[in-house]
């Protein structure tokens, strides 16, 4: 089974994690222990019955209906390196899910869910992770939109489940914000394919809420408002629903499996936090500043960077490699620091080699707009 990648960008996110002392894990578990995280369920169960907490002492509930085209125990999990070939998952199927008790565990004005899952499309209203709490200084849930497109069909996240998105003219903070989603054209994610999400809450300002998907960062320039509301149902938290005990389309069940959910409650990670456990999954990152994956640093890659040098922000761009959202000088000094091959990861003051570069006219200087 392939996993997704986001093509224009995963070879470049190692660097983040690389600049700021990341390191990548030897495997995923082991990334996401290493980050102390409050509750951790592997979901590799054969089976049904309960999900074991690896960390913490809430174990989940599966709940659902079971059997051919139905929910499933045991599914195949992730296929990657970070993850053992024995790797099993949970099966959502759109009829079963993950019961975790009262979602007053997990209700926190500072909160970061950690996942992988594969969604085959949405009906819509599809609950990756709530704790569905209804008070808006603590609720927190990661939806599907249903159909295609743009509008409210994608992955969203939710701080406040009774109010619509954000307004147009800019990001609203305090007690009013609600939530948003990406758009497919930014990143797709219902297509039947792994991917892993990071995403966190930290207070009431959607401004600081931190998205991060197969190992990029999207920021609020790639958010839009999601046109509409998700509720909540009950005051149970739940992994892959909504509204327990599912039995169909109706009931807000992903349709596919997740696997690997880790909840860190009163912590928000960092992008290079949430960057390094994709890394791990993956089996580790490549050299920064190797823009387009060939295994070495050199004049291509420059290119690619004095391409696009300038652009913010540069979610879609190459050559971000520190994921600051603009191709720029810094990004030039990461490049120049692993010139040549070099595995070296310091970000050094700019280097005589680097400026030359810059006089010589390989990279244009201009400002970003």
């Amino acid at each position: 089974m392939r996993v997704a990648l986001n093509a224009r960008r995963v070879l470049l996110t190692a660097a983040v994690s690389a600049c700021l002392g990341g390191v990548a894990s030897a495997s995923y578990s082991d990334a996401v222990l290493a980050l102390n995280p409050t509750n951790y369920w592997k979901l590799d169960e054969t089976v049904e019955g309960t999900a074991v907490a690896t960390v913490g002492s809430i174990n989940g509930t599966h709940q659902g209906f079971f059997g051919a085209g139905l929910g499933e125990v045991g599914a195949t999990g992730v296929p990657l390196p970070g993850f053992g070939a024995s790797n099993r998952a949970f099966g959502a199927n759109n009829f079963a899910s993950v019961g975790i008790g009262p979602g007053s565990a997990f209700a926190n004005g500072t909160i970061t869910v950690a996942t992988w899952f594969r969604e085959n499309g949405s009906e819509g209203g599809d609950r990756l992770w709530t704790n569905n709490q209804s008070d808006p200084n603590t609720q927190f849930q990661i939806f599907f939109g249903g159909g295609s497109g743009d509008v409210a069909a994608n992955i969203g996240i939710s701080l406040n489940s009774s109010i619509n998105g954000f307004p147009l003219t800019g990001l609203p903070s305090g007690s009013t914000v609600g939530n948003f989603h990406i758009p497919e054209t930014i990143v797709r994610v219902k297509d039947n394919e792994w991917h892993h999400i990071v995403a966190s809450r930290n207070g009431n300002n959607i401004e600081d809420v931190i998205v991060v998907i197969d190992g990029v960062n999207y920021g609020p320039s790639t958010w839009r408002d999601s046109t509409d509301t998700w509720g909540t149902t009950g005051s149970d938290a739940q992994i892959a629903t909504r509204t327990p005990p599912d039995g169909g389309a109706s009931q807000q069940a992903i349709n596919g499996p997740v696997d690997d959910t880790a909840v860190w409650v009163g912590r928000q990670l960092t992008v290079a936090e949430a960057i390094s456990l994709y890394q791990a999954a993956v089996g580790g990152a490549p050299t920064p500043g190797d823009a387009n994956g060939d295994g070495s640093v050199d004049l291509l890659d420059l290119d690619i960077l004095g391409a696009n040098f300038g652009t913010t922000p540069a979610s879609l761009s190459q050559g971000d490699f520190n994921n600051d959202d603009v191709v720029n000088l810094l990004d030039l000094d990461i490049l120049g620091a692993n010139f040549g091959g070099s595995t070296s990861v310091s970000v050094p003051e700019p280097t005589a080699a680097v400026l030359a570069l810059v006089a010589a006219g390989l990279v244009p200087m201009r400002r970003r707009s």
